[in-house]
């Protein structure tokens, strides 16, 4: 048979040619010589083939060739042959249909679907027939290319395998993917929203859970902008709580009061889950920023699969919609790795140990009914508390968004690099370029070509390129007014306000552990300016506080009017001396400012008070002068006055005016 009809590697078939080459010239050789030649072929095979070869192996190539009857097939090395066709029978079509069947229909294991077909090979007919092989050749032994490592060469490929068997959203990695890139928008442009659960336990109220945090990151910088985090629970009933829709809404104020939107449109990447945005809100936004505001929803993924008209699969958020907040979700895992109470990535990943943490604080938890409030401060919880994660949040989050080693998509086209310079190499204070006067610059660069290290160019982090972007005019965004915030967020949110020594007091644990206590004036918007307004005492109002954001209370009057925020106030410790002087001189400012209104409508009583305290000295002291003994008083002095003007020359008040010169009389000017 011929070498070209075979399927061997390219490899193969130049040895088999050589062996052949060599066995025609051994048919040739004189004899006695034929052990010389075998020495020699061996030689220039191992040499050819980098693998050892030995002239017995070239010798019984030969002597097969022979037996044969000289066929070429004789000389392939049959370890490396995909099959051979004249015995073998697994190139049938209607074979490799069959076995393309019998391996998709095994849900797990490929192995076990090719034993299954010898299987029905052994059986011989009681389980069913074999395309292709309907004759039985050779049963019962295995036919000719059925080995388990050839028939894995049949099977379909992992790719194929993993969509038939688990769907295509299990095949993303091997399917096409959209490339896309930052470059080209502008900060604001796309802000992508979603949950995540954070890989660790916390202790919330007796209870041992996993929180949920909900946030947003900028598109272009790639900064978290804002997020909310909270204590997904259990209810009396058994059923859990966690992030609502409510609160999704509530989160979007905070972030369109805090941050802003861009007058050049801001879409909202949303998913369909936690972190949705509904059709009422959608429209509510869209009419309000005059449709700057849009949403976009990523769509549900896998309800479509393999088979057009076959059964559908469970459609879920398309993660790739808004992979870049995606890869952000993987960096706070990362960092939130070496936690206390870690509850790994899933099941499968909690770490052993941690179970027994959460047995023993569950004992405590039992045993703190039967303690005294002393000794409950006493005690030292295993599990941190979600108030212990809440503060420290801030400071991973930060960390995150200026970090510099990374290399996010799309960086230096953006023009996210810092060029920087240093005048000491010893030094690693380094200093911004762009600051640096022309001669300094020149100077610099002088020195920097004849040594390196003085200047480096590194990349931004993403706090650096968002506070890079917000310096730019084109780049500026609008905030929502605080009767827009109310708006959003809706009158029914607002609460009755309790008023204390200048102050409101809201307790309420959903918003805080402890009291919240805010002033009582409110700062109030006219067009884009700003200014302060102390209510009234009797002002009857009412409070909307954002959850997400309890630095701010809302104030709604009785008619459902927003009429401005007051600001949250904090306790200042009697330890920081120069806080209490700070809180001392606020307050007095601020009483200050109340009782200027007071003394405005007061004006004519306190005159009569000051009138009559000095009636009564002049009284005490004998100046008491009657009204005609002033009146005479009065033009006494006047007269003095006019004496001591006469003096001086100056001329008196009831002096008529000095007559005028006639014109002829004036002085000649020439001009």
């Amino acid at each position: 048979m011929d070498l070209d009809s075979s399927n061997a590697p390219l490899p193969v078939k130049q040895a088999a040619r050589r062996l052949l080459a060599a066995c025609r010239e051994f048919d040739k050789a004189e004899p006695g010589t034929l052990m010389k030649l075998y020495r020699e072929a061996a030689a220039v095979e191992a040499h050819l083939s980098g693998k050892a070869c030995s002239w017995k192996k070239i010798q019984t190539k030969y002597r097969d060739w022979v037996n044969s009857g000289r066929d070429d097939w004789k000389l392939l090395d049959k370890r490396c042959v995909f099959s051979n066709s004249h015995k073998a029978r697994t190139n049938n079509p209607e074979f490799k249909t069959f076995l393309y069947n019998l391996v998709t229909r095994n849900n797990r294991s490929t192995e076990q679907a090719l034993y299954d077909l010898r299987e029905i090979w052994a059986a011989h007919g009681l389980i069913g027939t074999i395309p292709g092989y309907e004759d039985w050749p050779g049963w019962p032994d295995i036919p000719a290319g059925w080995s388990i490592r050839n028939l894995f060469r049949k099977v379909p490929k992992k790719q194929e395998l993993t969509i038939i068997r688990q769907g295509r959203r299990a095949a993303y990695a091997d399917l096409a993917q959209v490339l896309a890139t930052r470059a080209g928008c502008y900060p604001a442009q796309f802000i992508l929203w979603d949950d995540v659960w954070l890989d660790r336990y916390v202790l919330c109220d007796g209870d041992i859970n996993r929180p949920l945090q909900l946030g947003c990151l900028d598109l272009l910088t790639g900064k978290r902008l804002v997020w909310g985090t909270k204590f997904r629970g259990e209810r009396k009933d058994g059923t859990k709580f966690g992030l609502t829709g409510d609160e999704m809404r509530m989160l979007v104020v905070t972030y369109l009061v805090t941050v802003g939107y861009s007058p050049r449109g801001t879409v909202m990447v949303v998913e369909n889950g936690t972190a949705a945005i509904d059709k009422e809100f959608e429209a509510h936004l869209h009419a309000m920023t005059n449709g700057a505001v849009t949403v976009d929803r990523s769509g549900m993924t896998g309800r479509q699969q393999v088979l057009l008209d076959g059964f559908g699969g469970r459609g879920v958020g398309n993660p790739r919609h808004k992979s870049p907040l995606e890869s952000w979700h993987n960096l706070l895992h990362n960092v939130m790795a070496s936690c206390d109470a870690p509850s790994g990535k899933d099941y499968a990943h909690l770490p052993e140990w941690v179970w027994g943490m959460i047995k023993e604080q569950e004992k405590l938890e039992l045993a703190k009914p039967r303690m005294t409030l002393e000794q409950r401060a006493l005690l030292m919880n295993v599990i941190p508390t979600f108030a212990d994660l809440v503060d420290e949040l801030p400071g991973i989050v930060s960390r995150i968004n200026r970090r510099t080693d990374h290399d996010l998509e799309g960086w230096k086209e953006c023009g996210f690099m810092q060029n920087e310079y240093r005048l000491d190499l010893a030094c690693d204070q380094w200093g911004r370029v762009s600051d640096l006067d022309p001669a300094s610059l020149v100077l610099l660069q002088g020195v920097a070509a004849t040594r390196k290290g003085y200047l480096r160019t590194r990349r931004m982090s993403p706090s650096e390129a968002w506070d890079a972007c917000m310096e730019k005019p084109e780049n500026q965004l609008v905030k929502l007014t605080p009767s827009q915030a109310c708006e959003l967020m809706g009158v029914h949110m607002a609460r009755p306000l309790r008023r204390r020594g200048g102050f409101f007091h809201v307790k309420d644990r959903n918003l805080a552990d402890g009291e919240l206590i805010y002033e009582t004036r409110a700062y109030r918007q006219y067009g884009s300016n700003e200014y302060m307004e102390e209510l009234p005492p009797f002002a009857q109002v009412r409070g909307i506080i954002n959850p997400w954001d309890n630095s701010r209370l809302y104030l709604i009057d009785e008619r459902d009017r927003c009429i401005g925020y007051a600001l949250r106030c904090n306790r200042v410790s009697w330890s920081d001396r120069e806080g209490v002087r700070a809180a001392m001189g606020h307050a007095k400012a601020r009483n200050a400012e109340l009782m200027e209104p007071v003394r405005q409508r007061l004006a004519q009583a306190e005159t009569d008070v000051d009138a009559r305290r000095r009636h009564n000295k002049a009284v005490i002291g004998g100046d008491y002068k009657t009204q005609l003994e002033r009146l005479e008083d009065g033009e006494a002095r006047r007269a003095e006055r006019r004496i001591a003007a006469r003096q001086k020359g100056l001329p008196r008040m009831d002096d008529p005016p000095p007559r005028l010169p006639p014109d002829n009389d004036l002085p000649e000017t020439n001009y």
